[in-house]
């Protein structure tokens, strides 16, 4: 496995972003950016990396639900700010979030949607002609869950084949995510399920599916892939998870290496492909 020369791990100051962070920046010749919202723990998660990469790991403050923060980071790239040239091989989109405890609110729902739906489609787009330029093909990685697959909802909900469809454009995936939020307001979940985690994991999965459609569009060599780490021992899951950090890197990391096999689009797990709509 042919690890990638210059990579950008989100949401990588802990947890399964930085055993991503870690194993990509295994190679010497490698350039990793750990970005992460908290400068003081990023900071600290470079440092804590320092005696156990070949590579080189930098930090740069990235907040997802911040246009201007994803701008800054593009940009960086551009200028080739961290030295590795403005071809980017690998974008791993790692940054969630998770309401703790069994609250159902209009605000845990938007927080979901900003970071782990939105999140990836900001962050996506800012760094897709970076991605575009990379020699061998630009990985760009979505960390998603099994919990966003699309046999979570009833086989007649009306999301659920629009969510699927592959004529599904940005603007009506921007208005599903929106009519979940309104649905929470209203207290009438119109076929939605009562997991605003999940909601957002589909947006995010379908999200994927519609990059890749526009990538081979446009002819472009970006291979754009979902994934599901597995139940792993995280802050967001109150380390109840049966798998290690770095267990649940494991296909994310193989997936922004090339992925043996990979195709453009699809969902994967223990690196093998899944079904979004129907699940295994």
């Amino acid at each position: 496995m042919a690890l990638p020369r210059f990579s950008i791990v989100t949401g990588a100051n802990k947890g399964i972003g930085l055993a991503i962070t870690k194993a990509l920046a295994a190679s010497p010749d490698a350039t990793v950016v750990l970005a992460a919202r908290n400068p003081e723990l990023g900071r600290a998660a470079v440092e804590s990396l320092s005696s156990s990469v070949a590579g080189r790991v930098v930090f740069h403050q990235l907040d997802v639900t911040s246009a201007s923060s994803i701008a800054g980071l593009a940009e960086a790239v551009a200028a080739d700010a961290f030295g590795a040239g403005t071809a980017l091989d690998a974008l791993v989109c790692n940054a969630g979030w998770a309401a703790k405890g069994s609250a159902f609110t209009a605000d845990i729902a938007r927080q979901s949607l900003a970071v782990n739906a939105w999140g990836v489609r900001d962050c996506s787009r800012a760094l897709l002609p970076s991605l575009r330029a990379s020699a061998g093909g630009g990985q760009l990685v979505v960390v998603s869950s099994t919990a966003g697959n699309l046999n979570n909802l009833a086989t007649d909900a009306p999301q659920r084949a629009r969510l699927a469809a592959t004529d599904l454009g940005q603007a009506e995936l921007d208005r599903l995510g929106e009519s979940f939020v309104n649905a929470v307001v209203s207290g009438d979940l119109k076929g939605w399920p009562r997991s605003a985690y999940g909601v957002s994991k589909m947006v995010a999965t379908a999200q994927v599916r519609l990059l890749a459609r526009e990538e081979a569009a446009a002819g472009s060599r970006v291979c754009v892939s979902a994934c599901c780490p597995g139940y792993v021992r995280t802050d967001m899951t109150s380390n109840k998870g049966h798998l290690t950090p770095e267990q649940g890197a494991d296909t994310p990391v193989w997936l922004a290496s090339g992925g043996a096999g990979a195709r453009s689009g699809e969902m994967w797990s223990e690196r093998q492909p899944m079904d979004f709509v129907n699940g295994w």
